[in-house]
């Protein structure tokens, strides 16, 4: 059986023990808490600038020969796509099953 030690039997640590962890448990709490406020502060602050930039991205977004100095060669509407066709069945050429050519030849 392997050597039991203080805590194990139920005995408490001397006082100076408790009162060291306590005043490090604070102040790791106040290191954590200057921390997290730093942090909440740069974020803030990142989010109201990207917030920004958002705004005026879509403003530019917005902007075309119309509203605005730019030429209407500037505008990119972009072409639209064109769909393709849906395919037949059918192969191209003379049909299978179409009757032959009727057509008599033009005397000469």
């Amino acid at each position: 059986m392997p050597p039991r030690d203080a805590t194990s039997k139920g005995v408490r640590p001397p006082n100076g023990h408790r009162d060291r962890s306590q005043r490090a448990r604070r102040d790791l709490e106040a290191a954590l808490s200057h921390s997290y406020s730093t942090l909440s502060e740069e974020l803030a602050a990142a989010n109201e600038r990207l917030t920004a930039r958002l705004s005026e991205l879509e403003r530019r977004l917005g902007l075309n020969s119309g509203n605005s100095s730019m030429p209407p060669s500037s505008d990119n509407f972009g072409r639209p796509e064109k769909k393709a066709a849906p395919r037949s069945r059918r192969k191209r050429g003379r049909q299978p099953g179409a009757g032959d050519n009727d057509r008599v030849r033009f005397p000469r």
